[in-house]
């Protein structure tokens, strides 16, 4: 369990580190101050997109808890139109259970806070149909 939990907070220390984007795009229609968004597997593990719509330069603390409470990353931003990448550091296979995460976005200067829970639960749907003819 302990072995899991240290793959976690590597794996998204080190998306996190590597996968920083500055850059706007050309067109983009207004958001909230800030967006977190579900982009998809890597290497067969989750990954999301933190956005930080901020027109002056912001600092930020970020925080992902897992589901008991427990930090698995935390880091602090500065700067404006902040983009994050985001990996879950366990494979499809080991969140067949569920997967049960929090992410905290709180600027620091104003103490306001941005609350995300993410949560995935599998399960199969048989279906029947009886037509008649």
């Amino acid at each position: 369990m302990k072995a899991i939990i240290k793959t976690k907070i590597i794996t998204v220390a080190f998306a996190a580190m590597f996968m920083v984007g500055f850059s706007k795009p050309a067109f983009s229609l207004p958001q909230g101050p800030v967006e977190l968004r579900s982009i998809g597997n890597r290497h067969n593990c989750p990954l999301f997109e933190l956005k930080i719509n901020n027109s002056e330069v912001k600092e930020f603390f970020i925080s992902v808890k897992d589901e008991t409470g427990t930090v698995i990353f935390s880091e602090r931003l500065k700067g404006k139109d902040l983009t994050r990448k985001y990996q879950v550091g366990a494979e499809q296979s080991e969140l067949e259970g569920g997967i049960n995460i929090r992410f905290i976005v709180e600027n620091t200067a104003t103490h306001e806070t941005s609350v995300y829970n993410i949560s995935r639960k599998s399960r199969t749907v048989d279906e029947i149909v009886v037509a008649r003819l």
